[in-house]
């Protein structure tokens, strides 16, 4: 059966392109080995089903991922919110295709991986604080500073 209906929601979803947004979600983390993409979709897709929600194999996906990043940057992470953002750029420079394998990994993960990653990890620009604006007196500039300079004459040209 390739179309599953939700009837909580009563829209009706195609199972094949609930996969292929899992697949695309995790190509976005550089991941391009087809067996580590099918084995990442299949896995959320099971977990979705197993718990009578088809449709939420995307959010469970992404729920993991960044219950993944916050455990591992651990104390480097000062937005735990921001955790899959943070983290999926520093996979992407830590480089994909040689740890693209312990994505998601629920068993131990090698020191070098976990330090790689830490080592990668962005740090994200201070939140915005709000402060109130400094009162000052607001006066249009003067425009005699900027006037241009009559055009000098030539001795000897005619007027």
């Amino acid at each position: 059966m390739d179309t599953l209906i939700d009837t909580a929601f009563g829209a009706v979803s195609d199972r094949t392109k609930i996969r292929r947004a899992l697949v695309d979600y995790f190509f976005g983390f550089g991941i391009t080995d087809a067996a580590i993409l099918s084995a990442l979709a299949d896995r959320f897709m099971a977990e979705a089903e197993a718990a009578d929600d088809p449709c939420g194999a995307p959010q469970r996906a992404e729920r993991a991922v960044n219950n993944w990043f916050a455990d591992l940057l651990g104390p480097r992470l000062t937005r735990p919110h921001m955790a899959a953002q943070i983290g999926r750029a520093a996979f992407l420079i830590a480089g994909p295709d040689r740890w693209s394998s312990l994505f998601l990994a629920e068993e131990e993960l090698p020191e070098g991986f976990v330090a790689t990653l830490r080592r990668a990890a962005p740090v994200p620009a201070p939140e915005p604080i709000p402060v109130p604006m400094v009162a000052q007196e607001l006066r249009a500039p003067s425009l005699i500073p900027f006037r241009r300079p009559e055009p000098q004459r030539i001795s000897g040209q005619p007027a």
